[in-house]
């Protein structure tokens, strides 16, 4: 077997898992907003219902900490989809310090910076390929240093505020506290 047959047979398992790989990635991306966004309206709907109740005061607390903890679960939620990258201010090129397929790096230059930034990673398979593996890498970090952190806290402070919530209303409900 020639090694050209062998770069054919590597090019066709490699092409299909990294599309693979980055599809599965932008799913999950999509799913974060989502779960981001329903957390946020619900959240918005809950803090706005606590801040009129307010003035029922053998009710306070209850609605006092459901506020509080919406607020904060709120607050997650929209970190996770609050788009977060800054442009960097040095526009001096090294090709393996910026990712040729991310907007927030490539627009950073001119279309023909750009042309010639592209033409070099197509000089060869292997920086092809490491730029994909790059933008794959830096996908699933954004995915789990920023969407799901910020997604996780949210769901964790909206939980335990809905129950600490309950508990309180039920407290007072029964005067046990006042």
């Amino acid at each position: 077997m020639s090694a050209e047959n062998v770069d054919q047979r590597r090019s066709d398992d490699i092409n299909p898992m990294l599309r693979t790989a980055q599809q599965y990635h932008f799913q999950l991306s999509v799913m974060a907003d989502q779960k981001a966004n329903i957390i946020i309206a619900a959240t918005s709907i809950l803090f706005t219902i606590s801040l009129t109740n307010f003035s029922m005061e053998e009710m306070l607390w209850g609605f006092v900490c459901l506020a509080t903890f919406s607020l904060i679960a709120l607050i997650y939620a929209i970190l996770a989809v609050y788009p977060s990258y800054e442009a960097k201010k040095d526009r001096q090129f090294i090709f393996d310090s910026i990712n040729p397929l991310f907007f927030g790096h490539f627009t950073q230059f001119t279309l023909d910076e750009y042309y010639d930034i592209m033409e070099k990673m197509f000089d060869s398979s292997q920086s092809i390929y490491r730029a994909q593996l790059k933008n794959l890498y830096q996908l699933g970090q954004i995915l789990k240093n920023r969407k799901y952190k910020f997604l996780k806290y949210s769901y964790r402070f909206f939980f335990v505020g809905l129950i600490l919530s309950v508990i309180l209303f039920a407290l007072q409900l029964f005067q046990l506290i006042t």
